[in-house]
């Protein structure tokens, strides 16, 4: 959903309910994917990113980074860095329903940074496109590189709840591992992942495929190897012979 169509608006309009900031929820997280959603929508409906659409995104990757997020009381605060980082938690959120919680907030709008930032190398990608320069050619490069940046520290946080869920004993840790499906869906269709992102989303996928029974794991581990092991056999392959026969001939 966060990567093609928007929420429905009845959905919407009830998050952006200002009674939701007790305890269990925090308005600004929902405010921000809830634009999120809405700057894809307005992609897909369009075909392209315009000028407007692109200000847009780069105003809510600033939101993003101005954002400070709140936590209920139950929910243990990560140390310093712990959020950016995506690998650190406080030892006393132990607990899987305490580590689905901060999987979900942190990993989705994680996940939705890389989707803003989408939005931006297919506005500069055309804009290389149609007036290539120097400065066109440095802006596509470097919103490639934010992206790139933002998923490994996905991968990271993925790698570190993986970890954690593995050895908790809750039921609902399956809860969490479905969840850990939704960054890998979102770095598989990303501009700037490499083969080394695909490989790694591969494994992982197969990992929570292998430790939690989630079919969908499996199936993304699987088509992906696939194409790798494809690839991988085409580059070994000899050249074909040119038929065409010399002049000496």
């Amino acid at each position: 959903m966060l990567r093609m169509e928007p929420l429905p608006e009845f959905f919407l309009s009830h998050t952006e309910d200002e009674g939701l900031g007790g305890d269990d929820y925090e308005v600004q997280f929902y405010t921000l994917m809830i634009r999120v959603c809405r700057l894809r929508a307005k992609q897909k409906e369009r075909g392209f990113v315009d000028e407007d659409l692109a200000k847009e995104a780069k105003q809510l990757l600033q939101d993003f980074e101005d954002w400070n997020p709140k936590y209920p009381p139950w929910a243990v605060k990560p140390a310093d860095k712990a959020l950016e980082q995506g690998t650190k938690v406080a030892k006393d959120a132990d607990k899987a329903y305490r580590i689905v919680w901060h999987a979900t907030s942190w990993l989705i709008q994680q996940t939705g940074r890389v989707l803003v930032y989408e939005i931006l190398i297919a506005w500069h990608r055309t804009q290389n496109q149609h007036f290539p320069s120097s400065d066109t050619e440095k802006s596509l490069r470097e919103v490639m590189k934010g992206q790139a940046e933002r998923g490994q520290i996905v991968q990271g946080g993925v790698d570190y709840y993986l970890s954690n869920l593995k050895i908790s004993r809750a039921t609902s840790r399956g809860v969490g591992a479905h969840i850990l499906m939704l960054p890998l869906n979102i770095l598989s269709s990303a501009s700037s992942s490499t083969g080394q992102t695909f490989l790694w989303i591969a494994q992982t996928a197969g990992r929570i495929a292998e430790i939690f029974s989630v079919k969908q794991g499996k199936m993304i581990s699987d088509v992906i190897m696939m194409g790798i092991r494809m690839r991988s056999t085409v580059a070994t392959q000899p050249p074909t012979p040119d038929p065409t026969p010399s002049p000496e001939a």
